[in-house]
């Protein structure tokens, strides 16, 4: 667990906004920590890493279907038969004529083996038996030669699929489609982080407009506290009027009260960024996060057509659809396999032994003067196959779904490429009128100051300037902030975010270059 206060300066170290009711536990955080704050503690990331962890486990579940089984039984069985009149005819003897029908058993068997199955689908069990028999029969001296019977087979049996089942492509498939699964689960966890960053970098400039607005609410009060002073300097000399000094306090009023309203978006922008950088957290001390950069306002060249090419090369959700595509092949090679009957070549190679003792009865199977072997071929097919034939329909639809997806899918691509780069070119635009009107509102309120140090001026001339001004301001920095969250939308939709901020996403953890921050303050 990382505490939300981990890589960010005490309050000491920065000089807080001293309106602001939080400002015993500020903390000065720049772009940078930001994003490695988020990188290392953010919850849904780390939920989306552990899918990794999950497809792992499926894979080695699926590699562990080849793996050899080892088997041991044992069985003790007990049987009375009563035995028919032919039954019981055949199974007299000269020596020793038998009196009851019943015929009795008491067997014990043992059975190992070691079974498994190839890439090719074969299954093999190399497999030895052995079985000790006592009964009606060979309890009687003579004709049987032993009591008990020990009886063993020592061999190979093999059952290999020619049609259904055959082959590595089918017999791999459940694999193959484990392992584009752990692919896609790295996409997802690549666009989980993606998205975070995003949304962090978003939130950071968020909170440097709310900061920077409060900060301009600050000195906008101030305006209108100096002008009241002034007024009261000029009622005392006789040269001003009660109205101006009651005129700018009321707007020092409002503007403390829009002060109030700021701080408090500020706060709720400082939450929604603590919320994708912290593990954990003290509710009864959650810090005031303040920005350490202010925002740039530079905007590369924007070639839309290579802004596509970028977006067809590095969009995560792209592969995500190849993948995906790729995966319902798989899945369809095999239904197109399930379709044939199964036909099985089925063979056996080994050696049968008799004895009185289980250690020469198995002798004599292991030295296979007695062998035995077998081979045929069983077939197997279900009337109207409609469960590989309905499977085979579901597969292919769904792979006509992908393919459909997948061309929404480009088209999507173009359309946010092309929206986003003209976001970029209008908040430009925006970005240049609220300059220039900044640059009016300042020389009006110049032009205001100046007439009323001479004399000609108006008091309440000068609080509209000051408002202005203020708005103008307000409005500036939203669009600088507005211009940088849509450069982030444009990165976003050519897949280039993660790269653009030097971050290189590697099988342990991401590797974190130096971000590029914004201007510091």
């Amino acid at each position: 667990m990382v505490c939300c206060s981990v890589g960010l300066a005490t309050a000491q170290d920065v000089e807080p906004n001293r309106s602001a009711p939080y400002a015993a536990n500020f903390r000065s955080l720049t772009l940078n920590e930001a994003i490695q704050l988020a990188l290392a503690n953010n919850l849904g990331t780390r939920v989306e890493r552990l899918q990794e962890t999950i497809e792992d486990s499926r894979i080695v579940g699926r590699k562990a279907e080849f793996d050899p089984v080892f088997t041991l039984s044992s069985l003790y069985e007990a049987m009375e038969k009563p035995q028919n009149t032919q039954e019981f005819v055949a199974t007299q003897t000269a020596a020793a004529p038998r009196t009851s029908r019943l015929f009795d058993e008491e067997n014990l068997r043992f059975d190992t083996a070691l079974k498994g199955k190839t890439l090719l689908g074969t299954e093999y069990e190399f497999t030895v038996e052995l079985n000790s028999l006592k009964n009606t029969l060979n309890i009687d001296m003579p004709p049987s030669l032993f009591y008990p019977e020990y009886e063993s087979f020592a061999g190979l049996r093999l059952t290999q699929p020619l049609l259904r089942d055959f082959g590595p492509e089918v017999q791999l498939a459940g694999l193959r489609v484990a392992q584009t699964d752990r692919r896609l689960a790295t996409l997802a966890w690549k666009l989980k982080v993606t998205q975070v960053v995003a949304a962090v970098i978003k939130n950071y400039y968020d909170l440097v407009f709310a900061s920077d607005d409060t900060v301009i609410k600050v000195e906008n009060i101030g305006r209108a506290r100096i002008l009241e002073d002034q007024n009261r300097s000029r009622v005392k000399n006789g040269v001003g009027s009660e109205l101006d000094v009651q005129q700018a306090a009321v707007a020092a009023s409002v503007r403390e009260e829009e002060l109030i309203s700021a701080e408090y978006l500020q706060k709720e922008k400082a939450n929604l960024l603590l919320r994708d950088v912290v593990a954990d957290l003290d509710p009864s001390s959650i810090p005031m996060i303040r920005p350490a950069h202010t925002l740039g306002a530079a905007v590369p060249p924007l070639v839309r057509g290579e802004l596509m090419h970028e977006a067809v090369a590095h969009r995560l959700e792209y592969r995500q659809a190849r993948e995906q595509i790729g995966k319902q092949e798989i899945k369809l090679k095999f239904a197109r396999n399930q379709l044939w009957p199964r036909l099985d070549l089925i063979g056996s190679l080994g050696a049968n032994g008799l004895n009185s003792s289980s250690g020469s009865a198995l002798g004599d199977s292991f030295e296979t003067s007695h062998p035995a072997w077998s081979i045929g071929l069983m077939i197997t097919v279900p009337l109207g196959n409609r469960q590989a034939k309905a499977q085979l329909k579901e597969v292919q639809t769904e792979k006509e779904q992908l393919l459909l997806s997948f061309k929404q899918l480009e088209i999507d691509l173009a359309l946010q490429v092309d929206t986003a780069a003209t976001r970029v070119e209008t908040s430009q635009r925006r970005l240049a009128t609220t300059r220039q009107s900044v640059t009016a509102t300042q020389a009006t309120l110049d032009a205001e100051n100046k007439r009323l140090t001479q004399g000609v001026g108006v008091s309440f001339n000068i609080l509209e300037a000051q408002k202005d001004l203020a708005s103008a301001t307000s409005r500036e920095i939203a669009a600088r902030a507005d211009l940088n969250k849509s450069l982030v939308d444009l990165w976003l939709a050519t897949g280039t975010l993660l790269s653009r901020m030097n971050i290189v996403l590697e099988d342990e953890e991401p590797v974190v270059g130096p971000i590029p921050d914004p201007e510091p303050k």
